[in-house]
Formats: structure tokens, C-alpha cells, sequence
């Protein structure tokens, strides 16, 4: 009896060890992969202690946020709105007006070998920059409407502020008031989608835990993102300066150059903005500064409105936004989108419900296992104790049927829970490389679930 007990002893430790080791080795593997996925208390605090200056308020540090737009009932720009709400961004929209034809040869005075549509953009751009220097700000930060941004936006241009303090060792006790050290560039670029370096670049590294690994980026202009993805180890988030990056996702302009900037184009008779930029960053006419990778990328959607006389008649039913929700939609090289996000609600994100039940089975089985490990120490005690004190059998039939249940359970509770990490780690996976595909069916809108400190962002229309 003695033997037996001993052997049950040893079985029960060793069913411990291995449930104590499998669930150290879950809850790393679980907080490596939830990282992303809810607003530490952390976070939460040291963003409302910078709700006022800095790059982490409600217009990331810069005047205003200025959206480019001719019409506001788009899906771009209330998906825009949606986001912004989300996230607690304050945005303005001086809503363009139309640019004729005639317009557009007035500035180009030919026809415009990129065609009209890139023309009248640009003409909306120089446009938008007035409307800048009507204002009182010394900074402005342009969104195109169909831009789009992590939910963490804030930190990550905070964390973009520290860099450009970092890089000037220069006193971050004034960085509150000049987050991006303003005097130093004439264009910071953080919304592109690839650049190309100009001469005398700066490369400056910084850490951003809400970036995506070099390996899940796409770039639409060079293979600079591959070349970072090989690296041994991986790189870090670059701002570098000296660069020319291309395409005006979002991107930011100081006063004093924004006097010169419309100028030069309109004397240039540029016909298409972004090029103009990258032209002028790369000559070195203008000083430019970019993170790399980008923080804004555009938004996408699949397919066109529908031609039919039926599907025509829903989609005039339903709307922009409604035709925008039933579509197929994603945005590169952000993680965790904002406008995915807010598409729920327009102001805060729900759980969808594969992650709600993912959760309720991860707690049941963590419990349970803790629970049958107790049972089957408690269960060896009493058999322990029975070799030495007998009573009666009921209580020692009791003891076992509780030892062999209990250890039989811990397996398969250890063996539920393992395939249900591997499974929510596919969608972790899933969302990290392809971001908002599909992001009903796997619960790209609900991963987190917060109420954001800084309350939702003021939408101004011009």
C-alpha cells in the first residue's frame, strides 16, 4: 500500500509539474500575443496627463488636423469621422469646392499630361494650404479623406516626438509645447507609402511596439520593407531625415513653408502634389523628415458600386456607408485600424463574438485547472493519509475516484485550452499580416475593447 501511494504521490507531482509548466508556458505565449489587443492602465494614465500640449493630444501636437475633401457624405470621410471619434482626434474639414476644367488649364495652362483628376487635387491641396494660412497656427497636419491610423495613433507619435528629441539631444523639457522640433523640417512626412533617400540622409532609430514587423509591410514603390525584413536582428522604427517619400497620406507642413510651397507650385505649374513633394524633398529644396515605416496608410475597399438596377437601388437605399460596410475592405501596414474599429459603433469598438467566447473557454479552463490540481493534491493527502489511519473505505473509494477524475481532466482541460491558443494565435497572426481583411469573420473590429481617455475628438466642418 505504501508502494501504491508513493506511485500516486509521483503521479500527482508530475501531473502538477507539467500543468505548471504548460500554463507558465501559455500565459507568456498569451500576453505575447495579446499585447496589442487592450490599453494597459499604464497607457490609459499617462494619456490623460498629456490631454493637453504634446504630441499625444487631440491633434497630435500639431495647429489642426486639416481633411482634404469635396464631400463630406463619402464613405471615406464618415469613415474618417468614425475613426477620428474613436481615437479622440480633433479634425477640421474645409470642404473643397469643385475645380473645373478651366481652373485646372488656368494653372497647368496646357492639358495635363497627368490628367485632370491629379491636377484639380492638387489645386484642392495648394487650396487647403490658404485655408491654413488664414488660420493662427504655426503647424498644420493634412489628412487625405481616405486616410487611415492605428488606434494607437497617439502613443505612436509620441513615441515619434521622443525620437526627434532623442535624435537633437536637445531639452525634452519644452517638448510639450514644440513636440516635433518644428524649426528642423519644412515637411514631416508620417503618412506615404515608401520613400527613397536623399543625399546626407539621417537615419535615427526608435522603438515602437505598435508597428508592424518589417516582414508584414507592403510597399507600393521600392523594396526597402524586404531589405528590413532580412536584417539580423530585425531593425528597429526609423525617422529619417532627408528623405523624399511619396504619396500624401497624411502629412504635415509648417507655416513659414507653406508660404513658399504654394508659391513655388503654383509658378512651377505643378500638376500632381505628391510628385511635386518627393521632387522637392529630394532635390533637397525643402527639408523632410519621415517615419519609417509610415503611421497613416490609405484605406481600401474592394470593388466598385454596382451597375445593376437592383443592387443600384439598395445601394441608393443604404447609402455610401452602408455600401462601405458591406464591402470588402483593408489598410496596409497599420495594425489594429482604426477605421475597422470604430465601423461597430462610431465611437467605441465591441467584441465580436468569437473573441467573447475565446475568452469565457480560457478562463473556464485556466479555473478548471487550477481547480482539478487542487482536487488531485487534496485526493493524494487523503490516500496518504488512509495508508496510515484507515477508516473507511467509502472515504478512501472517494479519494481515488476524486485522484484519477481530476488527473484525467487537468490532460484534457491543458489539451482544450492548447488548441484554443494555437487557434486565437492563427487569428493574432492573421490580423498582423493581413490587417482588416476580413475583419467581421475573425473579430479585427473588437480585439480591444476600451473607452478612450481623451473622450471623442471635435469634428469641424469649413
Amino acid at each position: 500500500m505504501i508502494v501504491a501511494a508513493n506511485r500516486r504521490s509521483w503521479s500527482t507531482v508530475g501531473v502538477l509539474l507539467l500543468t505548471t509548466i504548460w500554463t507558465y508556458v501559455w500565459f507568456t505565449s498569451w500576453k505575447v500575443s495579446t499585447a496589442n489587443l487592450a490599453w494597459s492602465r499604464n497607457i490609459q494614465t499617462s494619456k490623460i496627463a498629456q490631454a493637453g500640449p504634446g504630441a499625444s493630444n487631440d491633434t497630435l501636437g500639431f495647429g489642426a488636423i486639416y481633411v482634404l475633401t469635396e464631400n463630406t457624405t463619402t464613405w471615406r470621410v464618415q469613415g474618417l469621422i468614425r475613426a477620428a471619434n474613436l481615437t479622440g482626434l480633433s479634425i477640421q474639414i474645409p470642404v473643397q469646392d469643385h475645380i473645373s476644367d478651366e481652373a485646372v488649364l488656368a494653372h497647368t495652362g496646357k492639358e495635363p499630361t497627368e490628367g485632370y483628376g491629379h491636377a484639380r487635387a492638387l489645386l484642392n491641396h495648394l487650396s487647403l494650404l490658404e485655408t491654413f494660412l488664414a488660420s493662427d497656427h504655426s503647424t498644420a497636419l493634412i489628412f487625405e479623406d481616405d486616410v487611415d491610423f492605428s488606434i494607437h495613433i497617439r502613443s505612436q507619435m509620441s513615441l515619434i516626438s521622443g525620437a526627434f528629441y532623442n535624435h537633437s539631444a536637445q531639452n525634452p523639457e519644452s517638448r510639450h509645447l514644440d513636440p516635433y522640433l518644428h524649426s528642423t523640417w519644412d515637411i514631416f512626412w508620417p503618412g506615404h507609402f515608401g520613400m527613397q533617400f536623399a543625399d546626407n540622409v539621417d537615419i535615427f532609430h526608435y522603438k515602437d511596439s505598435h508597428a508592424l514587423p518589417w516582414a508584414h509591410l507592403t510597399s507600393e514603390f521600392n523594396n526597402y520593407y524586404t531589405q528590413m525584413a532580412e536584417t539580423t536582428p530585425p531593425e528597429d522604427q526609423q525617422l529619417v531625415f532627408n528623405v523624399a517619400p511619396l504619396a500624401t497620406f497624411a502629412y504635415a507642413i509648417t507655416r513659414s513653408h507653406a508660404v513658399k510651397l504654394l508659391s513655388k507650385l503654383r509658378s512651377d505649374r505643378a500638376e500632381k502634389f505628391d510628385n511635386a513633394l518627393h521632387v522637392e524633398c529630394k532635390g533637397l529644396w525643402q527639408r523632410c523628415v519621415a517615419p519609417v515605416p509610415q503611421v497613416f496608410h490609405h484605406h481600401q475597399v474592394e470593388g466598385e458600386k454596382s451597375l445593376s438596377s437592383e443592387e443600384g437601388r439598395k445601394e441608393e437605399v443604404e447609402g455610401e456607408l452602408g455600401w462601405y460596410m458591406r464591402r470588402h475592405k483593408w489598410t496596409y501596414n497599420v495594425e489594429w485600424s482604426a477605421r475597422c474599429n470604430a465601423l461597430e459603433t462610431g465611437t467605441t469598438p465591441s467584441a465580436p463574438e468569437v473573441f467573447n467566447v475565446f475568452q469565457r473557454l480560457i478562463r473556464f479552463s485556466t479555473t478548471f485547472l487550477i481547480l482539478t490540481g487542487l482536487v488531485s493534491a487534496l485526493s493524494t493527502g487523503v490516500l496518504q493519509f488512509q495508508e496510515f489511519h484507515p477508516t473507511t473505505t467509502t472515504l478512501q473509494r472517494l479519494a481515488e475516484g476524486f485522484f484519477v477524475s481530476s488527473t484525467a481532466t487537468a490532460v484534457i482541460a491543458a489539451m482544450l485550452a492548447t488548441m484554443l491558443l494555437f487557434r486565437f494565435e492563427g487569428y493574432v497572426q492573421a490580423s498582423r499580416k493581413d490587417l482588416c481583411l476580413a475583419w467581421r469573420s475573425v473579430g479585427y473590429s473588437g480585439l480591444v475593447d476600451f473607452e478612450f481617455p481623451g473622450g471623442i475628438g471635435d469634428v469641424v466642418y469649413g
